[in-house]
């Protein structure tokens, strides 16, 4: 899910709850948060929306650098923010921000209730919010760049009585259940089914309150539920519930209200009652419950808790549901809950697998006792305006961090020409799981199929590789018909999606490829438009090759490949998330106001076209035509070429701009817009001010207090050297402020102001000089600010009591050294649970495992026996743990004291207690003190109540017995100093220092049982091993040959050259490699075995190998193999990479094939030739010159397969590349993996050939290994006999769900088609049987190969056997009965 998609439910909440556009909250949002990806917005802070602490501001904050603008100029300053602890409490602020006081609602009576998005972005900057000139213009764009104008859509038609869904009911239901629900029957109930049930998911059609009515009267007559069915819906519709949800949680708690407490107190779902409830309370059976006025509001107060303490929270499946509706800890038996759901649901025709969701109508201030959905609400959804008219549907863009997160995992299907040739590698690179099939020449339709792109599609649907989204890159070889794209429309269908994708390349027919196009995303719901035409064609001699005839730009470079990939890429996010469906036509002001036919030059002239001159024609009448004019700006040194969207200033760039990326400068770019005017005269003229003014020094600096002369004070005026420029910047300036930290050096600054730009004068001996005393200073900064210890500091963010007050808190460790949050620098965080439940802790931390980052969410439930410490640590990149912090939790049921006039004697420790005045304590060590509600990471940390402490000076409290204390020495190194009772004492100072190592003894007899004397190692021994060794009685020997640990008994374990592991210790195995294979070996010499590729001593027959990937185990045959010559192509004039490859697959010499063979071939000719593959092109090619495209090799003889002779110091990478295939290609085909060992001579299948394969050709024998579905199987590849036979187990004690059966055997053993065939591994015999996918009941399917369930088919002959002979009994009967009346008529006569 994007960053955008998170927050959009709380967005349109805060429209209901505080009036602000949810496209303005989710913009603001993204833009200060940078989507989620800021340090402010990530916990602890958690602050998305960059909102400062003011005086009035009193939770927790935190002092991070932000930059600022200021007199036109931007600075950069330390400001302090609010910190919370979610970000729906960031968002809750947000919210609450705009009309908090009396003077922000006046400030801010612009933003506030405006519905108009643009209008309220820029009233945002009018009223103060954002210094930042540009800030309006950021928002607006990010709400159209992500559609964020249909959350305001969803919003206002929500306050106003409707919705925007399209989809009202359900798509997938039990039809039979249409006239009447039947009677709840939980026999045969499926857990599965019921665990996905989407708690809020749309209703089959036909339920409304009198189909409710209906199914309380015939099967629970005396419920106080029925007539209600109408209120029921109504509040099921409102609050966007499922009416099965309802219906399956209230049969089981009362059921339907015939059962305490719903009987006389409306409580249908049984919701307790707590000491904050707005309801009085009523006890049945030592509970008590909510006591509900009337029915109405029982059932709208249950809606409303599903909704906003369920559903809002995440709870969306019934599993996760009642995991937190009803705890097993509360005594609840979760199988009777979910049989009876089960039950409730098929009674009512659901089908769970519905994933269709429906619309929350409501809000959180809802009042359950006064709601009163509108009208429109309850008889079946939702209204459509229908004069909501899709227009045209463009799209692609900016490629976001958003849209790499989604197409990371989400992939669309690429179909195009050879533009996606060369796209494809950068497309796949972002989009792994996207699959691609492009081809040179081919066209929207064409005779030959594989040119045809509308076959393809047909091709990929009937092989269900077609994706939902499919990017339609044709229209480079020639042009489209509308006919045409209609046809590609109708292959598609109405369920999936297609982005047509307009050519840039410089080709006749690229306009009326343009104008289908865009005229089938107005004609098509699920068509879209691409307009990379547009967004090339500034660019386009940086995108495009000028490989065309007469120098035309056809083809891309690498930077327009990868160029085109992100554009799409964006455009594939937006049609899978963004919603089109009540997209209207709006005028819209052109885009850059056709600048692009004006041209600049650098003298300040503008040359356009105007239509004002008079030609008068043969009939007299007089037309306008294009004359051409100029206009003097009296600017000079700017430019903007013709057909361009971009003013440029060369001189600034060539100052203040990025370094050169392959020969093409960087520029800083940005956007100049001026609503007041539609004149592209004026707007060129504004845009060049507008780099004239961003050209120069900002007006205010901040700089470190230890670049300054210490004599300089506020007031004065100094020269200042930036020698970040090259050459150095100088600049004479006025101090304005200046700010001292006596804890942190690093942040003393002061702010510099009324800037002049002076002209370096002094000689290049002293700038080099005054450089390197700029970096010494910085490197004496860096240093101080390293030699801060780093503290670990863990922060709950709900205190360390869970219970009535928090049922669930997040725990964040963070490192900081001085004042610098120096988190981001270790790679791995570990956590465990420590309580008095080893056994539980096992459990516990095992599943911690999977937790890797800096934060965590602990729920009351983690805490076993009222305690629990959670330990979190800190790892580098290598590995290493640095540093640990722990978080002692409890547990009390009641933690939280709020109705109590003093604080009261038996609370727990961690328990809260607000007084009646808003003071608050928090009892510690049994004693209350005050609450505080700021963390500090600098302070004193304490542990058990021993406290560590850091710095220089001794602690102020002097200490007491145990505290440590890391002491800072004058040289820089560290002391542990420990507390003895009386005074701080020297425990370890630099123990590990070189010195110590070199010469002296490291004894670790503190922390080990063994002491190393390291000044006995020599070049030669290793004595200090065979010490260690000598603690478990083994003594370690090496040699030029082997490494043999001894034992005391004589026995020992060796590794040897041979290369061979032997062991002669009793029932020891030894292991000789070598040959192709591993030979065991038993501890008395005697043969064990064989694994490799040499099975019978190099007749290369059979081997068993493990295939990577499936981890299926096979056993098989290899094939006999001849060998080839090299092959050569002749470079002609007007040759390129693409033609090449099409002239050899026309020849024969190289198969046809998709997008990925195309790419294989030109990587694998690349190879061959020493050139660079892929995105890179290949060098200029001259004519004459001989390009190899086949490798001397080893082929198999009538299958065609391709095969290699591996040659002597070839690794697999060398293998691949001498053999032209993509490496896991080989490794795949030879059921190998990257560690496996190949020798010189031997042979490996790199690719499979197209002809029949031979009896001889490589084949699997017999495999074993797990399936898709988790169980082990055995695959017989050739026939298997059993001569001993075999038992199917069948105990009743490894069996449950013992039920009767109602399957007729005979109806589903007449529905068999059996087939004669022959086998693909063995063509020699005719079998007869079934095919597993047309096999109905005896089907199973899988990954690897679909089988038949033998055992199943027994038994369902045995029971057709006993069909048979009940039929033969009752015919055998009836024939008794009809001769007994014959022989009556007979005596009869």
């Amino acid at each position: 899910m994007s960053y955008l998609q998170t927050i959009k439910a709380d967005a349109i909440k805060v429209w209901h709850s505080h009036r602000i556009l949810p496209s303005i909250c989710g913009a603001q949002a993204s833009l200060e948060s940078g989507s989620g990806t800021s340090k402010l917005s990530k916990p602890p802070y958690n602050n998305h929306f960059g909102i400062k602490a003011g005086t009035d501001w009193t939770g927790r904050t935190v002092s991070m650098l932000t930059g600022e603008h200021v007199n036109g100029g931007r600075i950069e300053i330390y400001a302090d923010f609010r910190a919370y602890d979610s970000i729906y409490d960031s968002i809750a602020d947000y919210a609450a921000f705009f009309t908090s006081t009396p003077w922000r609602k006046e400030n801010y009576k612009h933003v506030v209730g405006e519905t108009d998005y643009k209008k309220a972005a820029n009233a945002l900057r009018a009223a103060g919010y954002a210094t930042d000139p540009q800030y309006p213009t950021k928002l607006i764009r990010i709400i159209e760049n992500n559609n964020l104008q249909s959350w305001d859509r969803e919003a206002l038609a929500s306050s106003a009585g409707s919705a925007p869904s399209t989809q009202t009911t359900a798509t997938k239901y039990d039809s039979s259940k249409s006239s009447n629900a039947t009677a709840i029957n939980t026999s045969g109930w499926n857990q599965a089914e019921v665990d996905q049930f989407l708690m809020n998911a749309v209703d089959p059609p036909y339920i409304n309150g009198a189909y409710i009515n209906r199914f309380l009267t015939a099967y629970y007559p005396d419920s106080p539920l029925i007539g209600e069915g109408d209120t029921i819906k109504t509040m099921a519709d409102y609050y966007g519930i499922s009416v099965g949800a309802a219906m399956g949680v209230w049969a089981k708690e009362t059921t339907f209200g015939r059962e305490h407490p719903g009987l006389v107190d409306h409580n249908y779902g049984c919701i307790k009652w707590t000491s904050g409830s707005v309801y009085p309370s009523v006890t049945y059976d030592g509970t008590q419950w909510n006591k509900y006025p009337s029915k109405k509001v029982g059932i709208a107060a249950w809606f409303h808790l599903l909704r906003y303490n369920y559903i809002e929270l995440g709870y969306h499946r019934y599993d996760s549901f009642l995991n937190r509706y009803s705890p097993t800890g509360d005594g609840n038996v979760h199988a009777t809950f979910k049989n009876i759901m089960w039950g409730a649901l098929k009674s009512f025709g659901y089908d769970t697998s519905e994933t269709s969701t429906k619309y929350n109508h409501s809000k959180p201030s809802d009042n359950p006792s006064t709601v009163k959905p509108p009208a429109s609400i309850g008889s079946g959804g939702t209204v459509v305006d229908a004069t909501s008219k899709p227009i045209n549907k463009r799209v692609g863009g900016q490629f976001t961090d958003a849209v790499a997160a989604y197409v990371k995992t989400n992939g669309a299907t690429w179909i195009g020409d050879s533009l996606l040739v060369g796209t494809e590698p950068f497309a796949k690179k972002y989009s792994p799981v996207s699959n691609f099939d492009g081809l040179g020449s081919r066209q929207i339709s064409h005779a030959t199929p594989s040119l045809n792109a509308t076959q393809v599609i047909r091709n990929m649907l009937n092989a269900g590789t077609l994706k939902d989204i499919i990017i339609f890159i044709i229209g480079t070889n020639r042009g489209v018909t509308k006919a045409e794209v209609d046809t590609v429309m109708s292959v598609i269908g109405s369920n999936r999606k297609i982005i047509f994708v307009s050519t840039a390349s410089e080709v006749n027919h690229s306009a009326g490829v343009q104008g289908e196009y865009y005229g089938a995303s107005e004609n098509y719901p699920n068509a879209f438009y691409a307009n990379w035409n547009q967004e090339a064609r500034a660019k386009r001699s940086v995108y495009y090759t000028p490989d065309g005839a007469g120098g035309k730009y056809i083809h891309m470079t690498p930077t327009g490949y990868e160029a085109h990939a992100k554009y799409l890429l964006a455009a594939f996010y937006e049609v899978a998330n963004a919603d089109h469906s009540q997209d209207v036509a709006v005028e819209q002001k052109p885009e850059f106001l056709s600048i692009e036919d004006y041209e600049l030059t650098e003298d300040g002239i503008i040359t356009y076209y105007e239509n004002t001159k008079q030609v008068t024609g043969s009939d007299g009448k007089v037309t306008l035509m294009p004359e051409k004019k100029t206009y003097d700006t009296g600017i000079k040194g700017f430019y903007s070429p013709k057909d361009d969207k971009f003013v440029y200033n060369p001189e600034a760039n060539n100052r203040w701009g990025h370094a050169v990326d392959a020969g093409n400068p960087s520029w800083i770019d940005t956007i100049y817009t001026n609503e007041s005017t539609n004149s592209a005269i004026e707007m060129i003229e504004g845009a060049i001010q507008e780099l004239i003014n961003r050209s120069e020094p900002a007006s205010q600096y901040t700089v470190s207090l230890l670049d300054v002369d210490e004599t300089l004070s506020i007031g004065d005026t100094g020269v200042f050297i930036d020698h970040n420029f090259n050459p150095p910047l100088y600049i004479e300036a006025r101090v304005l402020s200046i700010s001292t930290s006596m804890t942190d050096i690093a942040s003393n600054t002061i702010v510099i102001g009324n800037v002049v730009e002076l002209v370096q004068k002094e000689n290049p001996a002293i700038t080099a000089l005054k450089a390197e005393l700029q970096a010494t200073r910085e490197e004496v900064k860096q240093e101080m600010q390293n030699s801060n210890p780093i503290v670990a500091n863990s922060i709950s963010s709900n205190g360390p009591v869970l219970g009535d007050a928090h049922k669930e808190t997040q725990l964040s460790v963070i490192l900081l050294q001085g004042a610098k949050d120096v988190t981001d620098q270790f790679s791995r965080f570990e956590w465990e649970r420590v309580s008095s439940d080893a056994a539980s802790d096992e459990t516990f931390n095992r599943l911690l495992e999977v937790e890797k980052s800096n934060t965590i969410k602990v729920f009351n439930r983690d805490i076993k026996n009222n305690q629990s410490i959670f330990i979190a640590r800190a790892y580098n990149e290598s590995g290493d743990a640095f540093f640990q912090a722990e978080t002692k939790l409890n547990y009390s049921d009641t933690a939280l004291w709020t109705n109590e006039e003093s604080m009261p004697a038996d609370a727990v420790d961690g328990s809260i207690w607000i007084g009646p005045s808003g003071e608050q304590k928090i009892k510690v060590n049994d004693a209350w003190e005050d609450r505080v509600t700021e963390e500090k990471a600098t302070e004193i940390v304490k542990r058990d109540g021993t406290t560590v402490s850091f710095g220089d000076n001794l602690p102020t409290d002097g200490g007491k017995p145990g505290d440590v204390w890391f002491r800072v020495n004058a040289d820089g190194s560290q002391s542990i100093m420990r507390h003895n009772g009386t005074e701080f004492v020297e425990t370890i100072t630099d123990a590990l220092s070189a010195d110590g190592i070199k010469k002296g003894v490291m004894d670790f007899s503190e922390v080990a049982a063994i002491n190393i004397n390291a000044s006995s190692i020599t070049a030669g021994h290793a004595d200090f091993l065979s010490v260690a060794l000598h603690a478990i009685n083994s003594k370690l020997t090496m040699d030029g040959a082997s490494l043999r640990i001894l034992n005391q008994d004589g026995s020992f374990i060796e590794l040897n050259n041979v290369p061979e592991m032997r062991s002669t210790a009793p029932n020891g195995t030894s292991i000789v490699m070598g040959n192709g294979r591993s030979h065991y070996y038993d501890s008395n010499g005697n043969s064990k075995g064989y694994i490799g590729t040499d099975m019978h001593g190099g007749t290369h027959d059979f081997g068993t190998f493990l295939s990577k990937g499936s981890g299926i185990y096979r056993f098989a045959r290899m094939a006999d193999v001849e060998s080839t010559e090299a092959k050569y192509y002749t470079v002609v004039p007007g040759d390129y990479r693409v033609s090449i490859i099409e002239k050899l697959v026309q020849r024969g010499e190289l198969p046809d094939g998709n997008a990925q063979d195309f790419i294989n071939k030109s990587n694998m000719i690349a190879r061959l030739n020493g050139w660079p593959i892929l995105p890179q092109e290949w060098p200029t090619l001259r004519a004459g010159q001989q390009i190899k495209y086949s490798e001397s090799k080893v082929i198999g003889g009538t299958s065609g397969n391709r095969y290699y002779v591996v040659q002597a110091g070839q690794g697999w990478n060398a293998i691949a590349q001498a053999a032209g295939v993509p490496l896991q290609q080989i490794l795949d085909l030879n059921n190998l993996t990257i560690d496996s060992i190949v020798h010189p001579g031997d042979t490996l299948l790199v690719e499979l050939g197209t002809g029949e394969p031979s009896e001889e050709a490589y084949e699997d024998i017999w495999k074993f290994g797990p399936s898709s579905t988790g169980d082990w199987r055995v695959y017989f590849l050739k026939h298997a006999r059993f001569e001993g036979g075999f038992t199917d187990v069948s105990d009743r004690r490894i069996k449950h769900d013992i039920l009767p059966t109602a399957i007729e055997a005979l109806p589903e053993i007449e529905k068999f088609d059996f087939k004669e065939y022959k086998m693909d591994s063995d063509g020699r015999h005719v079998d007869l049987g079934l095919i597993a996918q047309e096999a109905g009941i005896l089907r199973v399917a899988d990954d690897e190969l679909e089988g038949i369930d033998i055992q199943k088919g027994i038994m369902l002959a045995l029971k057709g056997v006993q069909e048979l002979n009940q039929v033969v009994k009752e015919q055998t009967a009836e024939i008794d009965r009809l001769k007994n009346r014959v022989l009556e008529l007979e005596g009869g006569n």
